[in-house]
C-alpha cells in the first residue's frame, strides 16, 4: 500500500468550489500528494487513462455521463483502483461494481 502522503488522488465533482476545496484539504492534510481534478465523467475518464492514480473518488452527479457509469469504466479499465463516491442525495441504493 502507498503511504498516505505520495497518494494520488483524481478527484471528480461539478462543482469547482468543490473540488477545490477537497484538494486543498487532501494536500493541506497530508493525505495526497497530488490531486488530479476533473470536472465532468469524461474528464475523469480520459485523466485516468493518461495518469495512473492510486484512488479516485466520483460526485454521483457529474453532468455529462452519471458517476455511477464511470465508476463501471473506471473498474472495467482497473479494476483493483478503489474509488470513494459522493453524493448529495440523502438516499442510494447500495450496490458493489465488480
Amino acid at each position: 500500500m502507498t503511504p498516505a502522503a505520495s497518494l494520488k488522488v483524481l478527484f471528480a465533482d461539478d462543482h469547482a468550489i468543490v473540488r477545490c476545496g477537497v484538494a486543498q484539504l487532501l494536500v493541506e492534510f497530508g493525505a495526497a500528494s497530488e490531486v488530479i481534478e476533473a470536472e465532468t465523467g469524461r474528464d475523469a475518464l480520459t485523466l485516468a487513462a493518461r495518469r495512473p492514480v492510486d484512488v479516485a473518488m466520483l460526485d454521483i452527479s457529474l453532468s455529462d455521463i452519471n458517476g455511477l457509469d464511470v465508476l463501471k469504466r473506471l473498474k472495467r479499465d482497473t479494476p483493483r483502483l478503489p474509488v470513494l463516491m459522493f453524493s448529495m442525495y440523502a438516499r442510494i441504493s447500495t450496490r458493489c461494481v465488480r
